[in-house]
């Protein structure tokens, strides 16, 4: 210690004491803070990524999902979180916590989350966050969401939804059993769903919607899989805006949530938690969405730089020019440090300009050729070579 002091500059030389009282004020620091942090991040984004990266169509695309994260265990994550059960039916070990979030599919920023119990069920922590929907929002949900109070709350405030229905007759919606025995078998209809007066506030409501069956490809499904119907639900009425086939395909962008599962479980290492107490959990949790979300910009704002040197380039393109994500994390690592100890973050972007300048210069193509399969050495990993 006597050495950094005299290389960093440093008045006195911290004592063993200085480290404890840091480290118990840390601990003593609730998720509060970081989730702030991370909210202004979320509202700085809309100013800083431009409405081309952001939208399509016009239009928001959120995509809903959960996932599972095991914590280390203690009294406080106990309470919290609660164990699972397994098979036998005996509790687990470790607490399990749920998290629910609401991705921006086209810039994989996180705009929403919420944190609970694994048995608290992903429709509560829905609820918990459904103010972040309004007008221009298209909330994109899998077969697990849809329910009727949740449609209401959507359509109450003018959000747009994009739902993959149930379609087994013990749990799929009236009007989804009655277009599938559709004996002339259309690829879309219209039908009107009747939100009953306690799940609407009191007031029985009628919502009219579309209903698009997908179209399979010819040939037989894959090895252990079996061939399922489709059937999506919409509030974008309009047949000509957004036809079935259009539809289909954005609603195929919800699986971007479930890589940026991916990303942030095996990437990340989001379940290597430091803390054990259920806040300190909390609030890493709400750090890396801070680090993601900042990343987000970053990322995106340095291509809108590349794109106005060499030319609108297609996302989907291999061959395209990409930016280094070592280099990416390099420069968020200093914007991340400068928020932390409190510099704005308006007055942070500013001086990032030198940065995003460096990462669209140092982009480059991919050569053909020169990857290799990745394998994932945890066992933990979702994906292989």
């Amino acid at each position: 210690m006597e050495i950094m002091s005299d290389l960093l500059g440093w008045d006195a030389v911290p004592s063993d004491s200085t480290f404890v009282e840091a480290r118990q004020a840390l601990q003593r620091l609730r998720p509060t803070a970081l989730r702030e942090l991370w909210q202004d991040l979320v509202a700085q984004s809309l100013v800083w990524i431009t409405p081309s990266r952001r939208l399509l169509g016009g239009l928001q695309w959120i995509a809903v999902d959960g996932t599972w994260a095991w914590t280390p265990r203690s009294a406080s994550a106990v309470k919290r979180f609660g164990r699972s059960k397994a098979a036998d039916k005996k509790r687990l070990h470790y607490p399990q916590a749920l998290l629910v979030t609401a991705l921006d599919v086209m810039t994989r920023i996180p705009v929403a989350i919420g944190v609970r119990g694994h048995a608290d069920g992903e429709r509560n922590l829905l609820r918990g966050f459904l103010d972040t929907f309004h007008a221009g929002i298209v909330a994109m949900f899998d077969r697990g969401f849809p329910a009727k109070d949740l449609l209401w709350e959507l359509t109450s405030r003018k959000a747009d939804v994009l739902w993959r229905m149930g379609t087994a007759e013990a749990n799929s919606w009236e009007c989804v059993y009655q277009f599938l025995r559709d004996p002339a078998k259309p690829r879309e209809a219209l039908a009107t769903i009747v939100v009953p007066a306690a799940d609407a506030g009191g007031i029985k409501r009628t919502i009219q919607v579309r209903l698009i069956r997908r179209s399979f490809r010819r040939g037989r499904p894959k090895k252990g899989q079996k061939r399922e119907t489709m059937v999506l639900m919409t509030t974008l009425l309009d047949a000509e805006a957004w036809p079935a086939d259009r539809l289909v395909a954005m609603y195929e962008r919800r699986w971007v949530i479930e890589e940026w599962f991916g990303d942030v479980k095996v990437r990340f290492d989001l379940e290597s938690f430091h803390s054990t107490t259920a806040d300190g959990i909390e609030q890493e949790i709400y750090a890396l969405m801070a680090w993601i979300t900042l990343c987000g910009m970053v990322e995106r704002d340095a291509y809108r730089l590349i794109e106005r040197s060499r030319g609108k380039q297609d996302p989907e393109d291999p061959q395209r020019y990409q930016i280094s994500y070592a280099n990416l994390y390099h420069v968020c690592a200093k914007l991340m440090a400068a928020l932390v100890a409190g510099s704005h973050i308006s007055t942070v972007i500013k001086k990032a300009q030198r940065s995003l300048n460096w990462l669209s210069q140092t982009a480059r193509k991919r050569r053909p050729g020169r990857s290799n399969p990745r394998v994932s050495k945890k066992p933990a990993g979702a994906w292989g070579g």
